[in-house]
């Protein structure tokens, strides 16, 4: 029997604003509107971990828009301050603690054995 695999990377949107960004058609700092989203990879709809994060951005003086740009010191000055600003959503740590709580399970047992003993 065949089961096709369903794998791939999905983007989650996690904020919205307006930033002083390099805008590659002026070639000068604007203002842009920024769609931040979180880029996490899964397999059959359940997240594995979560990647990076991009942006579309939309200049406000040419108003070229530019889809999967990377968040980078390259495209804004205050890069340090959105990254922090935006964090991945909960959901998108589900395959890493589906791998990893079988582990920390384990672990307790252990542990709970060694001291009862």
């Amino acid at each position: 029997m065949f089961i096709p695999l369903k794998y791939g990377i999905e983007r989650s949107p996690i904020g919205y604003g307006e930033y002083l960004v390099r805008c590659p058609h002026c070639e000068a700092h604007q203002w842009a509107e920024m769609l931040v989203s979180s880029v996490y990879s899964h397999i059959y709809y359940i997240p594995l971990y979560p990647g990076d994060k991009d942006a579309m951005v939309v200049c406000k003086k040419c108003g070229l828009k530019r889809y999967g740009v990377p968040i980078n010191a390259n495209l804004m000055t205050d890069y340090m301050e959105v990254r922090r600003q935006y964090r991945h959503k909960w959901f998108s740590y589900i395959g890493v603690s589906i791998i990893v709580l079988p582990f920390v399970i384990w672990l307790i047992f252990l542990l709970i054995n060694v001291v009862t003993n």
